[in-house]
């Protein structure tokens, strides 16, 4: 899930435990009946269900059900129990445990900002239509990579892949499903990577690559299975149509010899070389 859709999320959580905070104390405060009081009670608990049921229904990302949101959720749920224990006449002159509730519910306010700040500075390095790294993450990672080579002398393979033909899709099919076969595409590159690879969206229809501790001879046998694995099954639009993609890829070596900008524009020629000379393969700098 996006960070900015887990960012709504919380916000609506925090909305939900204000308009609970104020139907919940309201009874008090108007001085209703016991039935009533009961009642008005029972149904503010309705608004604690807006965060544990979001929670619920994105258990199984990864992004989402990480040991800071389980707390957020195991503190909302310490608030619900709290407040039904306080409903009951007999225990609200419980100073201690009223106490505790209203502890409970700045603690969640306070986790719940610190997450958002913290998904703030996430997606400020995520690609909003892919959801993978941008070229402001691309920047950070490579010059830690070449400062890592300047400190230990090992090198690295860097790559822009390029989709051929794209114009086509979205002349065929409208933006939007180009936008779908972005999004796909992201996905097949990442989960088909190395674990210590990286990918980046460098624009339009180009994406970039960074291999750590690689050779090129390495790089250009993992790039030409990506390569494969990127054709081998049509992308499923919504609209209807299958749309088989290909790609060409341009390698590079960096080292700590050469600054990041010359490695990006070896590649960059790799990849014109690879566009020029047909499509759909890998050229790497030494090649041409």
């Amino acid at each position: 899930m996006p960070p900015d859709e887990i960012v709504d999320a919380l916000n609506q959580a925090v909305d939900a435990l204000l308009r609970w905070n104020a139907d919940w104390h309201a009874p008090f405060v108007v001085g209703l009946d016991e039935m009533a009081t009961r009642r008005a009670i029972a149904d503010s608990l309705r608004h604690l269900d807006t965060f544990e049921e979001w929670f619920n229904a994105h258990s199984e990302d990864g992004l989402v059900n990480q040991p800071s949101m389980q707390r957020l959720n195991q503190t909302l749920l310490a608030i619900r129990e709290r407040a039904a224990k306080l409903s009951v006449a007999d225990m609200r002159k419980d100073g201690v445990e009223y106490a505790a509730l209203m502890n409970d519910v700045q603690g969640f306010v306070t986790q719940v900002r610190r997450l958002i700040n913290a998904f703030a500075v996430a997606s400020s390095e995520l690609d909003a239509l892919t959801g993978i790294q941008n070229r402001l993450a691309m920047r950070h990672a490579l010059a830690n990579e070449h400062a890592r080579m300047n400190r230990g002398g090992d090198s690295a393979v860097i790559v822009l892949i390029d989709l051929d033909h794209f114009k086509a899709v979205n002349d065929e099919y409208g933006h939007a499903s180009g936008d779908e076969v972005l999004r796909a595409t992201a996905e097949r590159l990442a989960s088909k990577l190395r674990g210590y690879d990286q990918l980046f969206r460098y624009g339009g229809e180009e994406f970039l690559v960074m291999m750590p501790n690689t050779d090129m001879a390495h790089g250009v046998v993992v790039l030409n299975r990506l390569r494969e694995a990127l054709k081998a099954t049509p992308i499923h639009l919504k609209e209807g149509a299958d749309v088989t993609i290909t790609a060409s890829f341009g390698a590079a070596i960096l080292n700590a010899d050469q600054p990041i900008q010359a490695t990006i524009e070896a590649a960059d020629a790799a990849l014109y070389q690879a566009k020029e000379s047909g499509r759909d393969k890998v050229v790497s700098s030494e090649m041409i």
